[in-house]
Formats: C-alpha cells, structure tokens, sequence
C-alpha cells in the first residue's frame, strides 16, 4: 500500500512535467517538522528507547535539530505548480551516561540516576519523508513571486503516516536563474520557516 501510494504520486509528477513551461530545483532547510513531536516518531524519541537499556539519555537541552530539503518544481500554467519534496531530519544532542551500581535479579545492571557522565555529542537516525504539493502563484511573473501551496506527504520511522502539507505563503526573489525563497510552511518538509536557494532551468 506504501510503496502504491509513493508510485502513484510520481506517476502523477511525471504526468504534469509533460506540460511543463518551466523547471526549478530548490534546496533548502527549516525547523524540523512539528508533527513529529506530536506522534512520537520524532528522532529524538526514537534515540532515547534505544538508549535506555545501556543507562544512557540525551540533554534535550543542548541539542540542534537539523533538517534539510530537495524540492523539484514544475510550472505547467502562469499560475500553477507542482513540487515533489524529499526531506530528512534528525537530531544532534549531548548523550550522558548513569553510572552503574549493580545487576538486577533479572540480570540486568541498575543505574544511579543521581550520578550522570557526558559521553559527548550524538545523531539520531534520520526520518525521512516526501510531500507532493501545489502551488498557486499569486504574483507569477516577476523579480518577486509570491505563493500558497498545499498538498499530501508521508513521513516516519519504522511506520509511515500520511501528514497534510499547508504552505500560506510563499516568496521567492532573484535573478532569471537563480533564486532565493522563504515559507511558513506545516507539514511533513519544515514547520513554521523554511528557506533555501533554487535554480530555474
């Protein structure tokens, strides 16, 4: 079903670039993707159950939470767009250890969680996903665009889920070829900002 629903939404990509009046590529980052936190799937929440049986945690705060963005980007009308993203996050945080005092009957050492060392710097997995979006053009033509956009994209770690994609607005400014961008979008690429450079083909 996962792996239909990917196919059908690069056949349906693949469709629309047969009308396209023009390309762009873009790459960009932003701050991770609020939704994580909100199912559980974050990296961060992954990192730590895997941590826990050896004693260890991570300082949730001292941490960066990187994320970076590929977008291909489809005109096929003066005001309409397609963009196929691929994203991937992850999670760089300070990992400390308990110390131990003993096994369990179970066989299994007991941490002191009194006493704590730093281990040093330490990344999640990364969780991907892939957004599938429309955009609209509110001023198409130009030095600046201005935009909205929506969509659907798949995102996770050991399950995926689908997650709406909402971009409100959009701004886009440069040269004929190469461009800079800044969005305030929700869903599964970045939440709340996202910026980056892109390249008009």
């Amino acid at each position: 079903m996962k792996l239909r629903l990917a196919t059908i939404a690069v056949l349906l990509f693949a469709t629309v670039t047969a009308f396209a009046q023009e390309w762009r590529l873009e790459i960009g980052t932003g701050m991770q993707p609020i939704h994580m936190g909100w199912t559980g799937v974050s990296p961060s929440s992954i990192l730590k159950s895997r941590l826990a049986d050896k004693g260890q945690y991570i300082n949730t705060n001292v941490g960066f939470y990187p994320n970076a963005f590929i977008s291909g980007v489809c005109r096929y009308s003066r005001r309409w767009e397609m963009v196929l993203t691929a994203e991937v996050s992850w999670s760089h945080h300070r990992l400390m250890q308990f110390a131990q005092f003993g096994i369990d009957p179970n066989g299994k050492p007991r941490f002191d969680r009194s006493k704590s060392s730093d281990l040093g710097w330490k990344d999640s997995s990364p969780i991907a996903s892939g957004t599938l979006q429309w955009r609209y053009l509110w001023i198409p033509d130009g030095v600046v665009n201005l935009y909205s956009g929506f969509g659907l994209g798949f995102s996770g770690g050991t399950d995926i889920y689908p997650v709406p994609s909402v971009t409100p607005l959009g701004i886009r400014a440069g040269g004929k070829h190469i461009y800079g961008f800044i969005e305030a979008p929700f869903g599964p690429y970045a939440s709340l900002v996202a910026g980056g450079l892109g390249w008009s083909f």
